[in-house]
């Protein structure tokens, strides 16, 4: 489910006499009625109860025993065949089951190459002897468990049942399970839910089983939400499946969750007009269609059910949207959840086992569905590919100075099929100029041209589109996210000569320096540059910052370095200057940094390695709050960033139990996004002594709004009232809008909201927070209405929105532009001997946002490394 608070509204109150009665809780049903599909089953094959121990929908299956479950059924059958596809960040392994026929199995690799051959516009393909290919996915997310468990029916039935119609799907199709996506939430759900079993069941929603703790089951590791992962694939866990879509380009493709107990039963498609327009109007017109078995089946079973509302497939980062790419029908199955167990709805009493059971039903009807238009889809995806490799003549050429960001954004590339080439020859677009040999080209015209267009494209939504009500977010451009310099080229300018040699991947390795008698500098900027610099200070270096240009002598002659490089001198160290040098050639190995021998601490330009304004670094130590009231997506951002991109140890601090000690040690804490209604009483105050001791706050969106409103700072932020602020009554009142008719109201609602767009704006270079930010301009990811008014300080806005055209990409309403417009992003101000930082927009949105991930690192390392102007009020 995307979001189970949001889901056709609140829950609507239980009449308290419903609540107080006891339930009467029905035992579960036995697997032929879970199953309800007439066929006889062989005997040989294990049952689901036979290897976890208890019957389906009793309880939810813990994740070990799902996985137990696939290897059995798959060692007694010839229909089916298990591998690992990937591992989640725990070690758990994802399963990819294929259930076809014996024969079938028998040529996998055949089918395999047909799938590839497809690509080809210019390849002979027989579609008539192709089986049509499923991609049915489970347990996305951890809590909506019935999805997962409906997968123990599917393999049972595939396996053992010996009816006509099944023998005939084995045949004529191949089934590709992946069991289960998220292992590592549904292995925390599993663990809750168990855990509060009642011998004697409770249906009650109060019931402590539907509250999971925090960060809940919903996520994976690092709390990252998988189903916004398909298009950035940061997680492994995505990239497993994407990579497995992408190889077997299926015709159907469905995505199994879970929504809000008082719902209905909802199917893909979602309202037509909220549809990307780079899913086309046919394949939307085929799911209708295709769909029509699903809603037999249920309209067969008495289930209400709802289809072609709500839920829009405008992002294309969805397991329902980012499939329509490579030409499947894509659905998602959304199923009234019951958390677990049994539970009492508006629609009545709801049990566990019928969920998981209506999961299956509906499932297996598209199954049914995909045999009997197989015709239809296979021949709606081959001339998919064939036109958008036969369209206009297009592309885009992109070239970064930043190897790491550049090697992780042509990974991205290659995993979703795309192939990137050198640019063989200098083009000069709109005024920037790309050098051959140092950028790269990809072709939009190509049968994944759609998928081209989804990562690279810009696009505004127009103010009055007939769709505004956008779930998630309505602008992602991949290489602003990246940082990445980048031009679209059309028509006779993308010529055929551009394209050099394809690039499937990048080795972000640099050379090792020669061994230096007096210093090194490492060159500021790079993605991984912080990790760099940690790894030397850990291992007991002493190292400083320069916070200007400079010329430098090395042995090879002169070089120039921009500001914030790192220097390392040789002298007066714990480590001998071969351990040195061995330590920055590791640096310059694995992290991808640009290192120097240098020969003099004399500089012809800019600061001497001596001078009085170069800043001594410190290994930080940064408190990361996390808890209630943090929004778990946004902690595991920070966490994913400074663990798992930087390597830097952070320590997870409750929210509950921040006090003064809880800044003990700490040289930095971070605050992101959420609500802090419930912060402890007297933290504000401990929290600006620890400041003006030295430490650095940095507040990001909600944990910004908190610090505005607490007076950590005198920063002003445009919608939040800081403490004892009283309202302006003397602010006209507003005048009554137009009378509108209710339908609108949708529409109208919408304006409100910056759901997620890509803003352009204007960064200080010279501040130390936008350090190795050469550019005047900046890409970022816009949420919310919230952002910095200007301040006394003339120095404290080191990024502002444009002032007169900040939106880039996706869908904001002209009130909110005009509210934007030229308010600060990113401010910092100086508090005693510490520093505040503020962030009014995610710096590293779902981790793929990685452009402005350098901003977090500069305020860890350089968060200190400015001062205050003596002019007073400012």
């Amino acid at each position: 489910m995307r979001s189970i608070s949001t889901v056709l509204g609140c829950a609507c109150a239980l009449i308290s006499a419903q609540i107080a009665a006891a339930q009467s809780v029905p035992a579960p049903a036995p697997l032929e009625e879970l199953l309800n599909t007439g066929a006889t089953y062989d005997p040989a094959i294990p049952t689901p109860e036979e290897v976890i121990g208890f019957p389906v929908g009793a309880r939810v299956t813990q994740y070990e025993l799902i996985a137990d479950y696939v290897q059995a059924v798959a060692a007694a059958s010839d229909r089916l065949s298990v591998e690992v596809i990937g591992r989640s960040h725990e070690g758990r392994p994802i399963h990819l089951v294929t259930a076809t026929s014996p024969a079938n199995h028998d040529r996998i690799d055949e089918i395999r190459a047909g799938r590839a051959a497809l690509l080809d516009p210019n390849a002979s393909v027989d579609l008539d002897a192709q089986p049509v290919v499923a991609q049915l996915v489970f347990g996305v997310h951890g809590d909506e468990t019935s999805g997962y468990d409906s997968a123990l029916l599917m393999l049972y039935h595939l396996a053992a049942a010996q009816d006509d119609e099944t023998l005939a799907i084995l045949d004529e199709s191949v089934l590709l399970l992946c069991i289960t996506i998220n292992p590592d939430g549904a292995s925390r759900m599993a663990a809750w839910t168990n855990q509060n079993l009642a011998v004697t069941p409770v249906s009650d929603r109060r019931h402590r089983r539907t509250s999971p703790p925090w960060p809940a089951p919903r996520t994976n590791h690092y709390w990252f939400d998988l189903n916004r992962q398909w298009l950035p694939a940061t997680q492994p866990e995505s990239q497993a499946i994407v990579a497995q879509t992408v190889a077997w380009l299926p015709n159907i493709a469905a995505d199994m969750h879970e929504m809000g107990s008082n719902s209905t039963f909802w199917f893909s498609p979602g309202p037509r007009a909220g549809l990307s327009p780079l899913i086309t109007q046919e394949s939307y017109d085929l799911s209708v269609t295709v769909g029509q078995t699903i809603a037999e089946q249920l309209d067969s079973e008495g289930r209400l059910y709802v289809s072609e509302e709500y839920f829009d497939d405008y992002y294309l980062g969805y397991g329902s949207s980012y499939p329509s790419l490579v030409g499947a029908a894509a659905f998602l199955f959304e199923q009234s959840s019951t958390d677990g167990g049994a539970l009492v709805t508006d629609h009545g009493l709801e049990t566990y086992d019928r969920s998981v059971a209506e999961q299956f039903s509906a499932l297996y009807a598209l199954v049914r569905s995909a045999r009997a238009n197989a015709d239809a889809l296979r021949t709606f995806q081959r001339d998919y590919f064939v036109e958008n490799a036969s369209g206009p003549n297009r592309g885009y050429v992109f070239a970064s100075e930043d190897r790491g960001r550049l090697a992780n954004f042509l990974e991205l590339l290659n995993l979703h099929g795309v192939s990137a080439r050198v640019l063989a020859r200098d083009v000069a677009v709109d005024g920037r100029n790309f050098s051959a040999g140092e950028a790269y080209v990809v072709a939009a015209n190509q049968a994944l041209g759609p998928t081209v267009e989804g990562l690279f494209e810009t696009r505004i939504v127009p103010e009055d589109a007939e769709w505004r009500q956008f779930y998630d977010v309505t602008g992602w451009t991949m290489p602003h996210a990246y940082g990445i310099d980048f031009a679209r080229i059309s028509g006779s300018a993308f010529a055929g000569n551009m394209a050099g040699e394809a690039v499937p991947a990048l080795d972000i390795a640099r050379p090792a320096p020669a061994q230096a008698d007096y210093a090194y500098v490492v060159e500021w900027g790079q993605h991984f540059a912080p990790r760099a610099v940690y790894g030397l200070l850990e291992a007991g270096l002493r190292a400083y910052m320069l916070p200007e240009p400079a010329q430098m002598r090395t042995a090879d002659g002169e070089i120039e370095t921009g500001r914030g490089a790192v220097f390392v001198p040789v002298r007066n160290q714990t480590l001998s200057a071969e351990e040195i040098h061995a330590a920055i050639s590791r640096a310059a190995q694995d992290d991808g940094v640009v290192v120097h021998a240098i020969a003099s601490g004399y500089t012809p330009e800019g600061p001497d390695l001596g001078s009085f304004a170069i800043h001594q670094l410190e290994a930080p130590h940064v408190v990361l709050v996390v808890g209630d009231g943090v929004r778990p997506e946004a902690a595991g951002e920070m966490w994913f960033l400074l663990d798992h991109e930087m390597h830097h140890p952070v320590r997870l601090a409750n929210l509950s139990d921040l006090d003064a000690a809880a800044l003990e040690d700490a040289t930095h804490l971070i605050l992101p996004n959420g609500g802090y209604g419930d912060m402890p009483d007297g933290f504000a105050d401990a929290l600006r002594a620890w400041v003006q001791g030295g430490g650095v706050f940095i507040g990001i969106q909600g944990g910004a709004e908190w610090a505005v409103s607490n007076a950590i700072t005198n920063v002003a932020m445009r919608g939040v009232r800081a403490q004892g602020e009283e309202s302006d009554d003397a602010a006209p009142a507003p005048s009554a809008p137009p009378r509108l008719p209710y339908s609108d109201k949708g529409n109208y609602d919408a304006e409100e909201f910056v759901s997620g767009a890509v803003f352009v704006a204007d960064i200080d270079a010279t501040h130390p927070l936008g350090f190795g930010y050469e550019s005047g301009r900046i890409h970022l990811h816009r949420q919310g209405r919230n952002a910095f008014e200007p301040t006394t300080n003339p120095f404290a806005t080191i990024i502002a929105y444009d002032a007169e055209a900040p939106l880039i990409s996706g869908y904001v309403s002209s009130s909110n532009i005009e509210r934007l417009s030229g308010l600060g992003a990113l401010v910092a101000e100086r508090s005693g001997q510490g520093s505040v930082v503020l962030f009014a927009d995610d710096p590293f949105f779902r981790a793929y946002w990685r452009g402005t991930a350098g901003l977090v690192m500069n305020a860890i390392y350089f968060g200190t490394a400015f001062e205050p102007p003596y002019r007073p009020g400012g």
